[in-house]
């Protein structure tokens, strides 16, 4: 290999290595100095990766060749409009990577071998003009659930920037199957679920959030193409996601209730004090929605099947896996000790300051101190009394004086006539 394809396979900061090898399943050690990779692993592994590695580096010189027709068990080749190639691409790849990162899986868009005479002679981006309708082959390479959520994916953004291309206008569901006959015989299959703009906002969620929750909790594979749930994977995933969508679209209207819940093997009841529901489920459902990132569920308050006797909300956890139903059970019951504990406390800090107040030590304290404060306004007014008494005194006896000066005064002036 050259240091130009050694480049090209690592990558930025070694990116396209470690895809090849996560869809390959085998181990790559890549010797820049020496120009050559090392490929461990099964048989299978390495042909695999051997193959990506080619395929990749093909891309590097130009318009990469391969034959689409005949059926591999790690690829699924699917046609996009060619005025939907750069919207699926995205700038420099972006849209594509990002599929990559998210399934696990090897994506590119290659050319029919038998194209590849005609190709030499005409340019591909003239043919694209003067025939609009042409399609270009994107091969998604990877394991088989990988491949069907990419594969929704891409026609998702298909169906959003070339409205009518997979979704039938009329009846609101798929124009062509994707699920191919030998996945079928395997139990695959793809269900679709129609859904008004407003259930659609709802059900998507902020970025994305509520659908990625819904698929993450039944185990199933979900995407929503125009306003239309598509549910893929085996019968029982695609029951779950059926299931879990339908009642959260009901919640939007009111209460939900689950009647055969104990007898779900995707359940877990969890019996919540009612004082205490309010902080389980949070301002808007916050905490909730915490709890289920936390656990990988999906969970809402069963309201109309309360147990009246025990005074006790039922909390209805949903997943496909019982060790995530388990680990949220457990977040819940810590909340739940963690709030009693609390209102024990407060309790207890209420009922210490009310005994407080009527204990007997306290009330004779409390009329202590009001004596204290008669006597002391008493004081304070018998004071001011005599000040006042004194002052009238001292007014008094210098008004006397003066009289007696005055009257001196003129017994002397008679004396001297």
């Amino acid at each position: 290999m050259t240091d130009d394809d050694i480049a090209f396979v690592l990558g930025r900061g070694g990116m396209t290595k470690r895809k090849i090898a996560r869809v390959a399943k085998a181990k790559l050690d890549v010797y820049e100095r020496d120009l050559k990779i090392d490929i461990h692993g099964p048989r299978s592994a390495r042909k695999r990766a051997k193959e990506y590695i080619k395929l990749v580096m093909a891309q590097r010189v130009g318009p990469v060749y391969m034959d689409v027709e005949t059926k591999r068990e790690d690829l699924t080749v699917v046609s996009v409009p060619s005025d939907c190639i750069g919207y699926v691409t995205g700038k420099r790849g972006s849209v594509l990577r990002s599929l990559e990162e998210e399934w696990g899986t090897l994506m590119f868009f290659v050319s029919d071998e038998k194209n590849k005479d005609r190709d030499r002679d005409e340019d591909r981006d003239r043919r694209r003009r003067r025939d609009p309708d042409s399609t270009e082959s994107l091969c998604i390479f990877g394991p088989k659930r990988g491949r069907y959520g990419a594969h929704l994916k891409v026609l998702s953004a298909v169906e959003h920037k070339s409205k009518g291309w997979f979704l039938d206008r009329d009846s609101e569901g798929p124009k062509f199957d994707i699920v191919t006959a030998e996945d079928k015989e395997e139990g695959w299959d793809c269900e679709h679920y129609p859904m008004s703009s407003s259930d659609f906002s709802y059900a998507l969620g902020a970025g994305g959030s509520t659908r990625m929750k819904l698929a993450t909790a039944s185990g199933c594979i979900i995407q929503y193409i125009g306003n239309v749930a598509f549910m893929c994977g085996k019968k029982d995933e695609r029951k779950r996601g059926m299931d879990y969508l339908s009642w959260l679209i009901k919640q939007r209207k009111g209460s939900v209730s689950v009647e055969d819940a104990e007898d779900r093997d995707d359940c877990l009841i969890v019996d919540v004090p009612q004082q205490v529901v309010g902080f389980i489920t949070g301002y808007k459902g916050s905490s909730l929605r915490s709890i289920e990132r936390e656990s990988s569920t999906f969970c809402f308050a069963d309201g109309e099947n309360r147990n009246e006797d025990k005074k006790t909300e039922r909390l209805l956890i949903f997943s496909h896996s019982a060790d995530n139903r388990k680990r949220a059970k457990g977040i819940v019951e810590g909340m739940v000790k963690q709030k009693m504990r609390e209102d024990d406390e407060r309790r207890h800090h209420r009922d210490r300051r009310r005994r407080r107040r009527r204990s007997p030590s306290s009330s004779s304290s409390r009329s202590r101190n009001r004596k204290k404060k008669k006597s002391r306004r008493r004081r304070e007014r018998d004071r001011r009394r005599d000040d006042s008494s004194e002052s009238t005194n001292e007014a008094e006896k210098k008004g006397e004086d003066e009289e007696d000066e005055r009257r001196r005064g003129r017994n002397g002036s008679d004396d001297s006539e």
